[in-house]
């Protein structure tokens, strides 16, 4: 069953001022950078991936990633 987030990626314009911002001021720790545009986040139970985009489409910057089970059964349910 497709209910339950595992992680959360969000497209930001400035990686660094949105680091200091989700470390800062919501309590997040830096867990690992991946190049110079992508870190993860930790804070409770789901972690977080900032990606910087310079492009950012105010509709479609927040992605989720849902854990299955059994993948197939999921996607012929849906």
């Amino acid at each position: 069953m497709l209910n339950h987030v595992c992680v959360m990626s969000v497209r930001v314009k400035n990686l660094e001022e949105s680091v200091a911002f989700y470390t800062k001021v919501l309590g997040f720790e830096v867990n690992q950078y991946y190049g110079e545009k992508i870190v993860s986040l930790k804070h409770a139970n789901i972690p977080i991936v900032l990606e910087e985009h310079h492009d950012l489409d105010i509709n479609n910057n927040v992605v989720l990633g849902i854990q299955s089970e059994n993948l197939d059964e999921d996607m012929s349910s849906l």
